[in-house]
């Protein structure tokens, strides 16, 4: 379950850079629509720019939130389990930004600000994680082994 855990940290930091990734395909898109004649961008096209960011959205907000039972799953230490459970609501605030921002368009500066903060603590965990090294069972001493060194 650790080797999990493990791996679920480094796929959800690379779930949220994806997802970033795809923030910047809905602006440039919408951009480039921009520049193309009529010189005006429909509805329609800010939709399709942004379509993969709003659609992956919801999935790292998931892989986001499984991370908490896996951590605990897991059993790993206190900070780990801690990490988590910040990720996964910084995943939550993240989406009722994004609601807020198409709501009213000043509160959509949060949004981008948010995200840094969610690549940043999703890659401390992936790099605690990462450099942590490999996940080994511990067993315990049995009295054919010796039992006590």
């Amino acid at each position: 379950m650790r080797v999990v855990f493990r791996w679920w940290a480094v796929v959800v930091f690379v779930a949220v850079l994806l997802q970033i990734a795809f923030a910047g395909y809905g602006a440039f898109y919408v951009v480039d629509k921009a520049d193309d004649p009529p010189k005006t961008v429909t509805s329609d096209q800010v939709d399709h720019g942004f379509n993969p960011h709003s659609a992956f959205g919801y999935l790292v907000i998931l892989l986001g939130i499984l991370l908490v039972p896996l951590a605990f799953g897991a059993r790993v230490d206190r900070t780990r389990k801690q990490w988590s459970v910040v990720i996964a609501v910084l995943l939550v605030i993240q989406f009722f930004l994004a609601v807020l921002g198409w709501t009213w368009a000043p509160l959509g500066f949060l949004h981008p600000l948010n995200a840094l903060a969610i690549a940043a603590v999703t890659g401390m965990l992936a790099r605690i994680e990462w450099r942590s090294g490999p996940a080994t069972a511990i067993t315990p001493p049995t009295a054919e082994s010796g039992g006590s060194d």
